[in-house]
């Protein structure tokens, strides 16, 4: 599988107007959810298809990815959104609903 099915795949989330958890998405990305350095992996994915869609001028795509237990991206998402200039402040809440938002909006119409 890799790194085209699982944007295929969060492209079908968040043109469905929701998001997923990242146990859901990792065997799509082509990583086994038992290996110790699997969040790192996917979290590289992750990674890689946001640098891609930004490159576009798209919002970033790992928005529709959550971690189960705190309903929240991975602490990732937050770091790269403000190495991008996306997040200035620290209510990563308020980031991510923003950029979820955008998502949505985003591929909804696409």
């Amino acid at each position: 599988m890799g790194t085209a099915a699982l944007q295929f795949k969060l492209r079908e989330v968040a043109r469905s107007g929701t998001w997923t958890t990242a146990t859901a998405i990792t065997r799509i990305a082509g990583i086994d959810p038992a290996t110790a350095h699997a969040d790192a992996d996917l979290g590289r994915v992750l990674a890689t298809i946001d640098a891609a869609e930004q490159a576009v001028g798209r919002p970033l795509l790992s928005a529709v990815v959550v971690q189960r237990a705190s309903g929240l991206p991975h602490p990732g998402f937050f770091t790269y959104a403000r190495a991008l200039g996306l997040h200035v402040g620290s209510d990563d809440r308020a980031l991510w609903e923003r950029e979820l938002q955008r998502v949505h909006s985003y591929w909804s119409r696409h």
